[in-house]
């Protein structure tokens, strides 16, 4: 169970406006640009995941009831995680701020993550996707989209500090499908200190982090920004040797 006490503030949105927060559990304060902000993360879920057949794959979920992996999921007054209709549901019903499921088990170090993304409601700058290599005492990478068409990897530090590994922050892609009710294949290849992200097949950079993390935990993630009235959708997750 991830319990974080956050201070500065993450990458600018795209468009202006305050930042969504990496964090952690429920009732966690930050200190973001000029004002307090709560964080919600994960509460307890149970299930396996279904991975047998291929000797590639260390671990797949379709999100099929009694047979999931062991998610965090939770739900109060500031937004949710629950399985819903064979997906991954992540929902955001305050502003700025960024509520995540992480997986429990198992923890990976080199990977190849794929996974279906939707954002079913919300402003379309709401941000959405993976974060992984979590760590217990703070920390992890970012991989994430927005339904406007931008991207960006960075690194929570244990601090709380940020670290862009995009050069500028966000960037923009017309690889990404925008608006709403449109889904988009996120990938992510992780191998010791290098990293490539991929929108629809379409690679979008490859970087490298020797300072970083080399194992933890993996979680889908949204945000939001200045509105709130965020849901976004998860599903035919795999995680394969690289």
């Amino acid at each position: 169970m991830f319990r974080y006490w956050r201070r500065n503030c993450a990458a600018p949105p795209p468009h202006g406006g305050a930042p969504p927060r990496g964090g952690a559990r429920r009732w966690t304060a930050v200190w973001l640009l000029a004002g307090w902000f709560w964080l919600v993360g994960c509460g307890q879920g149970t299930g396996l995941p279904a991975s047998a057949g291929n000797d590639d794959i260390l671990f797949a979920d379709a999100f099929t009831p009694g047979q999931t992996g062991q998610w965090h999921t939770e739900a109060d007054a500031s937004g949710s995680t629950a399985v819903t209709d064979e997906q991954l549901v992540v929902a955001i019903y305050e502003p700025t701020m960024i509520q995540y499921a992480g997986l429990q088990e198992p923890l990976f170090d080199d990977f190849a993550l794929e996974v279906d993304a939707t954002l079913l409601e919300g402003p379309t700058d709401s941000s959405y996707g993976i974060l992984f290599r979590l760590q217990e005492g703070g920390g992890f990478y970012r991989f994430n989209i927005t339904g406007d068409g931008f991207y960006i990897v960075d690194r929570l530090n244990p601090d709380g500090a940020w670290t862009w590994l995009t050069p500028s922050g966000w960037a923009e892609s017309a690889a990404i499908k925008k608006g709403a009710n449109a889904t988009n294949r996120l990938k992510v290849i992780a191998g010791g200190p290098n990293m490539i992200v991929f929108v629809n097949g379409e690679p979008l950079g490859q970087f490298m982090d020797t300072m970083g993390y080399t194992r933890g935990q993996v979680a889908l993630n949204a945000g939001a920004f200045n509105q709130p009235g965020v849901r976004v959708a998860f599903d035919n997750l795999m995680i394969r040797q690289p």
